[in-house]
This record gives structure tokens, sequence and C-alpha cells, in this order.
């Protein structure tokens, strides 16, 4: 009987048993709080966590919540004894929508020192969300192109420049139009060189646009181009559109 009282006893005495925590505590993206990037950019994250009872964490995956990337997983090193650890890994903006976005943060583990283990689900561990921490801008890559008069398609600053640029010509044509209707007489001495002009090629059409006194050199000099560039682009079309018009050139 006092054996079985001892056992009792000493099995009452000992101590409870621990559980097993991993506790994700901290975030830096690109060494600050937060991170403004633009679209199709990597972020450096570093995540901090706490370790008791000898949990092991050999992976975690990111997620930037709303933004329509999905979950991605991270092979980090192999953490299993007690304390505090940082991990370190890029994260991936390509394809993300713009926006201000959270980042979800897993950690994965299976108590168990260098056994292969890429986030499994059953074998999460702990998971925090870190508010507001990246920002994606630009992400149709807008503004990418080199624009200009030497660029296949324009930006949207200088689509919005030609339509200005248009819409005071038509108003500057309006207003010299005789009182009675009608449009500017024609002068065929400049239509003549202009269409001359246009016969020589895009140099040579650029040149007499150019000439201030055809009327068209300031939609040049709005983008910074004085002289002939000999490529045919959207400025070019909007001037001989203009000078067109303006002398009844057709």
């Amino acid at each position: 009987m006092k054996k079985i009282l001892i056992s009792s006893l000493v099995v009452a005495l000992a101590p409870l048993a621990t559980f097993a925590s991993v506790n994700l505590t901290h975030l830096t993206v690109d060494n600050a709080t937060n991170a403004t990037v633009s679209e199709g950019s990597t972020v450096a994250a570093k995540v901090t966590y706490n370790i008791t009872s000898s949990t092991d964490v050999e992976s975690m995956s990111w997620e930037l919540v709303g933004s329509g990337l999905p979950q991605t997983c991270e092979n980090v090193t192999d953490r299993i004894a007690n304390g505090t650890f940082t991990s370190i890994f890029d994260i991936d903006t390509t394809g993300a929508s713009e926006g201000t976005w959270d980042v979800l943060i897993r950690s994965y583990g299976d108590d168990d020192a260098d056994v292969s283990n890429l986030c499994e689900s059953t074998d999460q561990n702990d998971s925090q969300s870190f508010t507001d921490r990246i920002t994606v801008t630009d992400s149709n890559n807008d503004n990418q192109g080199t624009g200009g008069n030497n660029s296949n398609s324009a930006p949207s600053w200088l689509s919005a420049l030609l339509a200005q640029i248009q819409a005071n010509m038509a108003a500057l044509i309006a207003a010299l139009k005789p009182a009675t209707g009608g449009g500017v007489p024609t002068t065929p001495s400049l239509c003549s060189q202009f269409m001359s002009a246009q016969a020589g090629g895009t140099v040579s059409l650029q040149s007499f646009l150019l000439n201030p006194a055809n009327g068209q050199s300031a939609q040049f000099h709005a983008i910074g181009v004085y002289a002939p560039t000999g490529f045919f682009g959207p400025v070019t079309q909007a001037a001989l559109n203009a000078f067109k018009a303006q002398n009844s050139c057709y």
C-alpha cells in the first residue's frame, strides 16, 4: 500500500508537461515598418519569432492579403532550440494589384530537426497578420515606356498634352473663320510648299512644320523637340493635321 501511495505522490508532484510554442512577433520590410514599391519589385522581409519547448520551425509562408497574389512558401533555416530567431526572405510583388496590403506570415514545424517540411497545413504552428506593411504602385506599368516623339506609343502625359494642343488649335481655327461662315482662305503657295515637304519624307515634313512661320512649332517645342527627329510619331501627326485644317490644304 505504501508503495502505491508513494508512486501516486511522485506522479502528483511531477511538473506539468509543457507544450511546444512558436510566436511570430515582428516583421520588417526593406529594414522598415512599411515599404512602398512599384509592382514587380522585391521586398526584403525579416520575421522575428520566439520558440519555446524546442519547437521545430522549418518553413514560412507569406501572403499580401487581397493583392491577388497566392500564398508563397519559403524554406527557411531550421530552428529547434528555445530562443528568439529571425528568418529573412524576399517578397516578390510581380502581379500584385495596386494598393496597401497586410502581410500574413505563417510558420510551420514538425518538432523534429532536419525533416523536410514545406508549409504543410497540418504542421502550421503560428500565424500573424501585419497590417498595412507593403504598398504597391503602378501595377499596370503605365509609365514604364520611353514615351516622347521617338516611341511607337505615347504615355498618358503626352496623350493629354496632344489632346490639349488639338483643342487649342480647333479654337484658333474657329476664331479665324469669317463671320459669314466658310473656312480659312486657301493659300496656294503655302499649300504647295506643304505638299512638297510632305512628299520629301519625314525629315522634310518636320522641318516645314517646325518653321515658326508655318504655325506648328509650338507643338514640338512643348515636348522639347526643336529639330527634325526623322521619326513620324504622334506629335508630327497632330501638327500635320492641324496645319492642313488651318490652311485648307487637302
